[in-house]
């Protein structure tokens, strides 16, 4: 029987979430209570109608679906589609399943009006057939305690005061709204998401205590905030060696960055203070007296996937004033388009032409750089792409962003 594509609804909505459990290796929790608790907050999440299944029959074999995420960009904010939870059975692999899903999914995306879908890649390898590319990456940090001493140039730390979740989140919404404003990569979190980044069940915890919250306090008030939690260690010499587990740190002034940091570094019967999810320009690096001390390895972060090329060019804003000729192939969609990009002012106007571009490239690789992170002349020099020296080099300006984009989450 050949694969059939098709939408969910509510009656399914269980079964959709079963036929995840192989492809992402997990298996839903022999605890009613708990099992109860996470389709809850799964249903709070995910919207119904933009989910997209592969059936075989009547069983769910194939799983996509989308969160419609207001996503910062260069200079604006606008409606991303959020792709999640993509998985095939590996008994229905190569049949044409994942291709159908993502087919429907970037038309309904662009239907809605929505010129750019974005996502956490499970398997790096996947997507780029589809379009996708690496648009941030982010730093995983493992500091010594011993050699976590600030820079003599570092602010001088202001008071941090430990709260309960219920005094934490109030303080900590604003704080987050003003950072994900000027950050392109970052979305802004309904109630639910809130929910969800503060999420504390036994389980959640792996062998860790349960989160603790601190904010910082600046001169016109909070201004930065801490989400972490303290795993304890063996006793090596008769001194604890455990660890602080940094799951979030924003701050919106560099003297709360200075503060957070050297407040959980400052932690007793700590050996090491990690974080999985830093961005690559995080202050971090520069605060400590050693860069190295930081051990850096970094990762892939969000990756983002371009539907209508002419809106996206004209929705951001640019650095830098000038003009460039793109040739964008779209082998997903068997495309091949030259836009003239010009910029003035830092705002961009687009006409489609027939000239000889300056620059050909991928629509991955124009979705790479879209965000922000400026990667014309890099992948030219990897034979990704080609143009003129004078063009790489303008649009590599045109195209950067201070700051850096980074996603705060997995989504």
């Amino acid at each position: 029987m050949p694969i059939r594509i098709g939408t969910l609804d509510d009656s399914d909505f269980e079964a959709f979430f079963a036929a995840m459990t192989t492809p992402f290796i997990f298996d839903f929790d022999d605890d009613e209570e708990e099992r109860n608790s996470r389709f809850v907050e799964m249903r709070r999440l995910h919207e119904i109608d933009r989910a997209r299944c592969a059936f075989d029959g009547d069983r769910i074999v194939g799983t996509l679906g989308a969160f419609t995420l207001p996503m910062t960009i260069p200079g604006s904010t606008t409606s991303v589609a959020g792709t999640t939870v993509v998985t095939v059975l590996p008994s229905h692999r190569r049949q044409g399943a994942l291709r159908g899903m993502m087919t429907e999914h970037l038309a309904d995306a662009r239907d809605r009006g929505e010129f750019m879908t974005a996502l956490w890649a499970s398997d790096s390898a996947i997507y780029h057939r589809f379009g996708y590319g690496l648009a941030a990456v982010n730093a995983e940090v493992d500091v010594d305690r011993d050699h976590a001493g600030l820079h003599r140039n570092a602010p001088r730390p202001l008071p941090v005061r430990m709260v309960d979740k219920e005094e934490f989140r109030p303080l900590a919404e604003p704080v987050f709204l003003s950072v994900a404003a000027g950050r392109p990569g970052m979305y802004q979190r309904s109630p639910a998401w809130w929910d969800r980044r503060l999420r504390d069940r036994p389980s959640d915890r792996n062998g860790a205590t349960a989160l603790r919250f601190a904010v910082g306090h600046g001169e016109n008030g909070v201004d930065g905030y801490v989400i972490y939690r303290l795993r304890a260690g063996k006793w090596d010499q008769n001194h604890g060696d455990g660890k602080v587990e940094v799951h979030e740190l924003i701050a919106s002034t560099p003297t709360a960055s200075a503060s957070l940091w050297s407040f959980v570094l400052s932690h007793d019967l700590v050996a090491t203070i990690t974080a999985r999810n830093l961005p690559e320009d995080d202050p971090i690096f520069s605060l400590l007296d050693g860069w190295r001390r930081a051990a850096p390895e970094m990762g892939d972060n969000v990756w983002a996937r371009i539907v209508d090329v002419p809106t996206a060019l004209v929705a951001r804003a640019y650095s830098v004033d000038g003009q460039v000729v793109i040739r964008v192939s779209d082998p997903f969609y068997d495309s091949v388009q030259t836009y003239r990009l010009t910029v003035d002012h830092g705002r961009g106007q687009v006409g489609q032409l027939t000239a000889e571009p300056d620059i050909e490239l991928d629509i991955e690789d124009l979705s790479a750089a879209y965000l922000g992170r400026p990667r014309f002349r890099a992948l030219a020099r990897a034979g990704r792409l080609t143009g003129t020296a004078e063009a790489l080099a303008q649009a590599d300006q045109m195209f950067a962003w201070d700051r850096t984009p980074w996603c705060q989450e997995v989504f």
